[in-house]
């Protein structure tokens, strides 16, 4: 036991080192560079994620409200000159406003009687809102399974432009005689940093019209 104590008390005892303040600045300093490299990522991506989202909303604030113009003006019977009164506002047909009218149709979605029962549909600008294309449907009350209704079809319009042809894609003397719609249509969205656009320019046949000279 003496030997043991004797040993041991010969020996040095070594206690551990801690982290000096220069290893804990070096350490601080390395995990700041790793922590502003992922939030330099971070934003990267959220930036590219949101510019990405107002590209598209911007393509489909143009293709949304195409698609309705396109269908609703091919089955069009006529171009409506107005003034037209739905819920207490005048609408007339202008190059920023469109009053088409088209063949009531039953609840299978099938034309009732083409020379007989019509609807109403009107785009326009709204009033309080400029950037807001509405879709407003007056319809034949009792006969026809449209529904009364007024939407809004697109939210950013930058510019839209309603022109009036004949079937020779020339101008009319009078709107109620245009066979041909065209539209200019123009969306923008803000970006991240950058602004994104969409138009379309495209002609569009009203279908149903009555052809000059028939029965």
């Amino acid at each position: 036991m003496r030997n043991r104590t004797a040993i041991l008390k010969g020996k040095k005892i070594r206690h551990p080192k801690g982290i000096s303040l220069i290893e804990l600045l070096m350490g601080l300093a390395v995990s700041s560079i790793v922590i502003l490299a992922f939030l330099s990522l971070f934003v990267i991506g959220q930036k590219t994620f949101y510019n990405q989202d107002a590209r598209s909303s911007t393509v489909d604030n143009s293709r949304f409200p195409m698609n309705w113009l396109t269908k609703d003006i091919n089955l069009a019977t006529t171009v409506l000159l107005g003034p037209v009164s739905i819920s207490g506002t005048d609408y007339t047909t202008s190059g920023s406003c469109l009053i088409l009218q088209v063949p009531g149709i039953d609840a299978n979605g099938w034309i009732i009687d083409i020379d007989a029962n019509f609807d109403i549909i009107v785009y326009a600008l709204d009033e309080e809102h400029p950037r807001w294309l509405r879709r407003i449907v007056d319809a034949e009350d009792g006969v026809s399974a449209r529904v009364d209704t007024s939407r809004v079809v697109s939210d950013n319009v930058d510019s839209l432009v309603f022109g009036y042809l004949d079937a020779a894609e020339s101008e009319v003397g009078s709107y109620d005689e245009a066979e041909v719609i065209t539209v200019i249509f123009n969306s923008t969205r803000q970006g991240l940093g950058r602004t994104y656009q969409h138009g379309v320019n495209t002609s569009i046949k009203l279908r149903n019209r009555p052809v000059a000279g028939g029965p």
